[in-house]
């Protein structure tokens, strides 16, 4: 049986992406379910670190080094699978080694593409997740939701937004619907599918004071009062960390962008879910027309084709 483990979008005790050059992290101390102690080698759990990468340099180069550091320390029973999105370029010789595979996804396609892709590729029992502008803190890899990495990045609002869209909502909705099931958890547990509906009632309410007419104003701006109330109570120890961390000016303007996030996110997932819905009318039509006819060089034309490793143990 195999388990995975993400460390990805960890963030500062501010909730906010750190930006800059990747920072040495300091060596928490492990609490709750840390494996505090080593376990004997006959009894440990193999274990594979999967890394995607769209760039061989820039804050990747420090934070597989830490990558690096812990596959030493694990021997036989710890492996590195470093995916680039992409077509590739000669990858850095560091990781031309045992005990590290590289893989190329041959065209951009996400990071959940590449994980999925080096999942497939990779040999432990558990697959530990980590993103590469992550850096891990301390020599070992410790079970514990608790322990905390900074991220090596610095957005913009354009590059929130279209990373939020495209390589977050967009491939995760995918990942839902084909999945048909919706998970209780991060940011789609109760208290996100409420906020999202406020926000996205907010917007409404304020579209529709727009266009309706001046007796309306009230029941709509009752309405958008009522989506932001809502949008606090859910969300009020979050907004409280921020107007302690960086006072109201900051804290509004938490506000404003979480509003924001939530309706462009809400919106993502609805009108992926009506295409995956249209789509499964049709696909079953077209699947086996498609799958009947066989491709110039005799093939399937269901075959999968499948991206080649570019290094390897």
């Amino acid at each position: 049986m195999r388990r995975d483990l993400f460390v990805e979008d960890h963030r500062d005790d501010t909730g906010l992406d750190g930006g800059g050059p990747a920072e040495q992290p300091a060596d928490f101390p492990a609490t709750g379910a840390a494996l505090s102690a080593p376990l004997p080698a006959a009894t440990r759990p193999s274990l594979s670190i999967v890394m995607p990468t769209i760039s061989w340099t820039g804050s990747f180069a420090s934070c597989v080094e830490r990558c690096l550091d812990l596959v030493d320390a694990g021997g036989d029973g710890c492996d590195l699978v470093v995916v680039f999105d992409g077509v590739a370029p000669p990858p850095p010789a560091s990781l031309d080694r045992p005990g590290v595979t590289v893989l190329e996804t041959g065209e951009r396609g996400g990071p959940a593409r590449a994980r999925n892709l080096a999942a497939e590729a990779a040999c432990g029992e558990i697959l530990f997740f980590v993103d590469a502008d992550v850096e891990l803190a301390g020599g070992r890899i410790d079970l514990d939701p608790s322990l905390r990495c900074k991220h090596a990045k610095t957005w913009s609002l354009g590059s929130m937004i279209y990373t939020d869209i495209v390589h977050r909502a967009r491939p995760w909705t995918h990942l839902i619907a084909a999945s048909h099931s919706l998970p209780d958890a991060l940011n789609i547990d109760w208290r996100g599918r409420a906020s999202g509906i406020c926000a996205v009632g907010m917007l409404v309410a304020l579209a529709a004071g727009l266009v309706l007419s001046a007796a309306a104003l009230p029941a709509v701006g009752g309405m958008a009062l009522a989506c932001l109330i809502g949008l606090f109570v859910l969300n009020a120890d979050f907004y409280r960390l921020c107007l302690r961390k960086r006072g109201a000016r900051f804290a509004v303007a938490s506000v404003a962008l979480h509003w924001l996030y939530y309706v462009y996110s809400s919106l993502t997932f609805g009108v992926v879910m009506i295409q995956e819905a249209l789509l499964g009318l049709v696909r079953p039509v077209a699947c086996h027309a498609r799958c009947s006819e066989p491709s110039s060089t005799g093939e399937s034309a269901a075959a999968i084709s499948r991206s080649r490793p570019i290094a390897g143990r």
